[in-house]
């Protein structure tokens, strides 16, 4: 076997083992003509409501959030169309009413 395609095979294999390890998102949240509806998983209609209003008075018209696993808890991730300062004002609102993996009880 020929050293460049052996490179090209091993880049491959590496990308889908990439793929498989990465976390999968809990919760998706996709904007479409400014409207906020969740595409996975259950995400409560006054969080979309308020992701929905963030989002059109930042001019957000279309993009996805994630919501992925991270040390017991939940972490947000944008797609570019966010703008850095509706990220924030959607992070602070997470803050305020997002949930955590953390068991419910003593912390």
């Amino acid at each position: 076997m020929e050293y460049p395609t052996f490179l090209a095979i091993l880049a491959v294999v590496g990308f889908f083992l990439w793929l498989r390890r990465r976390p999968r998102a809990l919760f998706v949240i996709r904007i479409r003509n400014g409207l906020a509806a969740a595409t996975r998983g259950t995400v409560p209609h006054p969080f979309l409501a308020e992701v929905e209003s963030i989002c059109r008075r930042h001019g957000v018209r279309h993009g996805v959030l994630h919501g992925l696993p991270e040390n017991r808890e939940i972490r947000l991730r944008f797609s570019r169309s966010f703008s850095p300062s509706c990220q924030q004002q959607l992070r602070n609102l997470w803050g305020v009413a997002g949930w955590s993996l953390r068991p419910q009880g003593r912390r």
